[in-house]
C-alpha cells in the first residue's frame, strides 16, 4: 500500500461563480497548553510529533509560577484542550521573553499560532506590541521577522498566527528557534500578559509503506516477518496489530527502521488481523495493511518445518538428524 503521509494539498471550492483554492488542514507538530490547573502547570509540550523534544522557555519580568487561567482550544488533530492554565507574567518588564526550540526535520509549510490576553486596566496596562525573531542552529544572531507587531489590549483573548513557510531556511534543520521579546508597554506598566495554546503545525515529507503482511495472507502463529519501505528520515517505528479489523490496536514493539521486524506471534488467532506502522516521533506518518489477513495456531505437534502440514518435508528433517544427540555432556551420546 502506498504510505500515508501528509503532503500539502489544495482543495477547490466554488463561491459565487469563482474558484478559490484553500489549503487542507496541516498536521500537528507540537502544542503547549500549560496543564489543567495550578498544581499541574507545566511548560512541557502537551503533544509533540517531532524528532527530539521541543522546548518552550519563558523568562524575565514577574513570571507567575503557577500560570493563570487559560482558554479552551481544539488543535489541528481535533483534540479538545479545556481552559486550564496559561503561561503568564504578573508584570511584564523590558527583559520579558519567551522562546520555542524545535526540530523541523521532514517538515515544511509550517505555521505557528498562539492565544494571548494583555491586561487593559487604567492602573495596570499589559504590553501593546512585540518583536518576533528566529534563528537556525541554536547560536548566533537572531533574524527579525516582525517589529513592534501590535497587541490588542483588552479583557478578551486574541489569536496570533504566522506562516513559517515564508522562511525558506528553516526546513529540515535539527535546531530552529523562535522568540517573542520587547513586549512593549508604552508609557504604562505593571499589567499582566498571558499566552496559551502555542501550536506549531506543518506537513511532513516522510512516508512509510507496509509491504507485508498487507492483506489476504494466511499466516501460522510463530514468527511473522513484517516488512516495509520508507522515504525521509524515520528513526524508529511503532508496530501495532489489530485482531478485529481495526476496532482495537495492540502494541507489538518499537523497532529500528531497518525494513524488517520478526514478529514473535504467540496469542493471535483471528481472520481479521491488521498491522499498522507509524513513525515513533510523528504518528501522522503511518501505514496500515490494505485488508485483513489470517493468523492461526497450528495444532500439529510434529510439524517440524512450521508449515502446518505433516508431509515428506518433515520426514526429511527428521532423517537428517536421525540418532544424533544434542547433549555434549552425555558420554553415551552418539556423535
Amino acid at each position: 500500500m502506498r504510505g500515508k503521509s501528509a503532503y500539502f494539498r489544495m482543495v477547490i471550492v466554488c463561491l459565487a461563480g469563482f474558484w478559490w483554492p484553500t489549503a487542507a488542514r496541516a498536521d500537528l507538530m507540537a502544542i503547549w497548553d500549560f496543564g489543567p490547573d495550578a498544581d499541574g502547570y507545566t511548560t512541557a509540550p502537551t503533544t509533540e510529533y517531532v524528532i527530539g523534544t521541543p522546548v518552550l522557555v519563558l523568562f524575565g519580568g514577574e513570571l507567575d509560577a503557577n500560570g493563570k487561567e487559560g482558554i479552551d482550544y481544539t488543535d489541528a488533530e481535533g483534540s479538545y484542550h479545556e481552559a486550564g492554565r496559561a503561561g503568564a507574567w504578573n508584570n511584564v518588564t523590558a527583559d520579558s521573553e519567551w522562546s520555542v526550540t524545535i526540530n523541523t526535520t521532514n517538515w515544511q509549510d509550517m505555521v505557528i499560532r498562539w492565544d494571548y490576553n494583555s491586561e487593559d486596566d487604567p492602573c495596570d496596562y499589559g504590553p501593546e506590541s512585540f518583536d518576533f525573531d528566529y534563528r537556525v542552529g541554536g547560536a548566533g544572531g537572531w533574524i527579525r521577522i516582525l517589529s513592534n507587531h501590535p497587541i490588542t489590549r483588552d479583557s478578551f483573548w486574541h489569536e496570533f498566527s504566522y506562516d513559517l513557510g515564508l522562511l525558506t531556511d528553516i526546513e529540515n534543520e535539527s535546531i530552529v528557534q523562535f522568540r517573542i521579546r520587547d513586549l512593549n508597554q508604552g508609557t504604562e506598566s505593571g499589567g499582566y500578559f498571558k499566552l496559551d495554546n502555542i501550536e506549531v503545525t506543518g506537513t511532513t515529507s516522510a512516508s512509510v509503506s507496509l509491504l507485508s503482511p498487507n492483506g489476504g495472507e494466511r499466516l501460522i502463529a510463530g514468527c511473522v516477518d513484517v516488512t516495509w519501505e520508507n522515504t525521509g528520515l524515520i528513526e524508529n517505528l511503532l508496530i501495532e496489530y489489530s485482531p478485529d479489523a481495526g476496532s482495537e490496536w495492540l502494541t507489538i514493539d518499537t523497532a529500528p527502521n531497518i525494513g524488517l521486524y520478526e514478529w514473535k506471534v504467540t496469542d493471535a488467532n483471528s481472520t481479521q488481523c491488521l498491522v499498522r506502522l507509524s513513525d515513533k516521533e510523528n504518528h501522522n506518518t503511518a501505514d496500515t495493511s490494505d485488508s485483513v489477513f489470517t493468523i492461526y495456531q497450528c495444532a500439529l505437534a510434529y510439524d517440524l518445518n512450521c508449515d502446518c502440514f505433516i508431509d515428506l518435508k518433515d520426514f526429511v528433517l527428521l532423517v537428517s538428524e536421525w540418532l544424533q544427540c544434542g547433549d555434549p555432556l552425555d558420554s553415551d551420546c552418539i556423535q
